[in-house]
């Protein structure tokens, strides 16, 4: 892997009180990143990328199209400008936007776009998130939400749970008709939060059971991504299930026995097993289980990240497998593929297999993508999320240096 001395082309520190405006919060610092070897650390911010504001910057373009990167980053608790020339590195973190920043995002942007808004929910800022709700041009900015909730706008659904939040009682009954009207399950952030409010209804009425009936489902399709949820799933004796419980264990691939067919990133068949077996002991194998599907927005965020970052870690990755029980592209957005095939294209090592039995081998995978590492004799080193070059570096951590 590169070293520090290969990853900094300029480094310059100026004093400076404050943030610049703009600038998004530093909320994880992966483990031996460029990040952690600047001494960065959570609370402090990213200011700008390429002298673009980086609350409004696509980073990972910047990364794939310039051959330079300029960071500008401010410690929070030295007061101090820190700004760095990168050979377009990703630096291992994850932010998040101020919470003004986020409310001034959706003055241009309708509020059904909501994964901002539930930034201001994790962090208990409901001022905030009642702000984005507020405004005489309320009924042009957001859109009503695209169920069917027979006139029962997200607006509505939200300064409920704002109004529950401030000690409102009668406020659920407004979220608890939002969630029958829109229909059962989870269904992204928006139906995962009216779950989580109808679970901390039926607690606060005694009915500990019907509220354990709602959150165990609401956790396994992503609400143990959330603190909030996490932290009263806890509190109501609900403990996650083992759905990542592969670490150091073989993996037991039902089918590797069979070849698997490759339907890009090469030709013929592949066994996964076989690969992994033959791994030296300083590399792992990134597999992607995409089983019951071929692609969606998720993959191509999980690839892209896997371009930016894997001109520096190359010496810890043999290759990157993706199975899936579906061959055919069909009539699947193009947007789904754009990083496999840029992957492809730029010769990186990406291979992608299928099987149409791929659906029923691995009864553990319960969303897609789900990644898993594979390290020599078949052993699985990382069982996490590799959607973003944070992920990437914190795997590579992991591996340690021997």
């Amino acid at each position: 892997m590169m070293t520090t001395e290969d990853w900094f082309l300029e480094k310059s520190e100026t004093p400076s009180p404050m943030a610049a405006k703009g600038h998004v919060v530093i909320t994880k610092v992966a483990r031996n990143s460029p990040a952690a070897a600047l001494a960065l650390e959570p609370g402090d911010a990213l200011v700008s990328v390429n002298d673009t504001p980086a609350v409004k910057a696509d980073i990972q373009a910047i990364l794939l199209n310039k051959k330079h990167v300029t960071y500008v980053f401010h410690r929070q608790g030295a007061g101090k400008s820190l700004q760095v020339k990168t050979a377009a590195l990703p630096m291992g973190i994850r932010t998040e936007p101020s919470s003004d920043d986020i409310v001034a995002r959706y003055k241009t942007q309708p509020l059904d776009q909501f994964e901002d808004a539930m930034i201001l929910w994790e962090r208990g800022d409901h001022n905030h998130l009642r702000t984005t709700c507020d405004g005489s041009g309320v009924t042009k900015l957001f859109k009503k939400f695209t169920y069917a909730t027979k006139g029962k706008d997200l607006v509505t659904f939200v300064r409920a749970v704002c109004d529950v939040e401030a000690g409102d009682q009668e406020a659920f009954d407004t979220i608890l008709t939002f969630r029958k009207e829109m229909g059962h399950g989870t269904s992204g952030s928006v139906g995962r939060l009216a779950d989580f409010y109808a679970a901390r209804y039926k607690w606060q009425a005694g009915k500990e059971d019907a509220c354990r009936n709602i959150l165990i489902p609401l956790m396994h399709e992503g609400g143990w991504d959330s603190p909030r949820m996490t932290a009263f799933a806890k509190e109501v004796g609900i403990k996650k299930a083992g759905n990542h419980a592969r670490l150091g264990k073989p993996y037991n691939y039902r089918l590797d026995k069979m070849a698997l067919e490759v339907v890009a990133g090469g030709e013929g068949t592949a066994n996964v097993t076989k690969w992994a077996k033959a791994l030296p002991p300083d590399k792992v194998m990134p597999v992607c289980l995409m089983l019951t599907f071929r692609g969606n927005g998720p993959y191509n965020m999980g690839l892209t990240a896997f371009r930016t970052v894997y001109p520096f870690i190359k010496d810890r990755i043999e290759r990157f497998v993706v199975i899936t029980s579906v061959a055919g592209r069909g009539n699947d957005p193009k947007g789904w593929y754009e990083a496999e095939d840029a992957a492809i294209a730029e010769d990186l090592p990406l291979v992608v297999l299928a099987d149409p039995s791929a659906l029923f081998a691995d009864e553990k995978v319960s969303a897609a993508p789900e990644y898993i590492a594979l390290s020599h004799e078949n052993l699985v080193a990382w069982d996490d999320s590799l959607h973003d070059d944070y992920a990437y570096w914190e795997m590579v951590a992991d591996l340690g240096t021997d």
